[in-house]
């Protein structure tokens, strides 16, 4: 794990929670994609299988400011 630098320490605890939680999907989905694995995710109500690709490409997107 990775030690956290003074200015992440400075943002509010809510921001460094998505930080990581965004971190850790990241992960997720590289794991997946080096396994060749698809991500299942509920989507409008029903579970729906990803490519690696099409799960980072969501994960663009959702992260893009």
């Amino acid at each position: 794990m990775k030690k956290a630098s003074k200015d992440i320490l400075r943002l509010s605890l809510e921001k460094r929670a998505e930080m990581a939680f965004q971190e850790a999907v990241a992960e997720v989905v590289n794991e997946h994609a080096r396994l060749k694995l698809p991500l299942h995710v509920w989507r409008n109500g029903k579970v729906v299988a990803l490519s690696a690709p099409e799960a980072r490409h969501d994960l663009d997107v959702v992260t893009r400011k």
